[in-house]
């Protein structure tokens, strides 16, 4: 056996009807091919910005296969915190993402960055990791229902 660099596309295509085909079989369930949408995967980012200032952005990604979308970064300058920013761009990317399809919406974070602010969004936690990305720090990931 030998492992070689195949195109990502049409290997992620053959991965999802093959996970349709196993959990057809496992759920005892009819379920058809799936519809593989054209574009697998999409980046966006939006910004606040105030008389030619950049106040704060966000860049995300939205996954069409999973139907879900993943704020990547956020970030708010310093002095401007506590004003709303963060929560009106976090808002903004959700907007999107729904418009995109999305049901989920996924964040990853640090104790060092937002893990309560995005609690205040709505956002649920499935887990952390101790000591990562540095020793001391913990790193947290969220989920936030976006609704069908």
């Amino acid at each position: 056996m030998k492992i070689v660099n195949t195109p990502y596309r049409e290997t992620k295509c053959e991965i999802i009807k093959g996970l349709t085909e196993y959990f057809a079989k496992q759920y005892h369930e009819n379920i058809k091919d799936p519809d593989i949408p054209q574009i697998l995967r999409k980046e966006f980012s939006l910004s606040a910005v105030e008389d030619n200032t950049t106040l704060g952005q966000i860049c995300a990604s939205v996954d069409y296969v999973n139907l879900s979308a993943t704020i990547e970064d956020l970030y708010v300058d310093p002095e401007k915190r506590r004003g709303g920013i963060g929560q009106q761009l976090v808002a903004e990317y959700e907007k999107t993402a729904k418009k995109e399809g999305c049901v989920m919406s996924f964040v990853d974070t640090t104790k060092a960055s937002a893990p309560t602010f995005y609690e205040k969004q709505g956002y649920q936690l499935i887990g952390t990791i101790p000591d990562f990305p540095i020793t001391g720090d913990v790193y947290y990931r969220y989920y936030k229902w976006l609704g069908k």
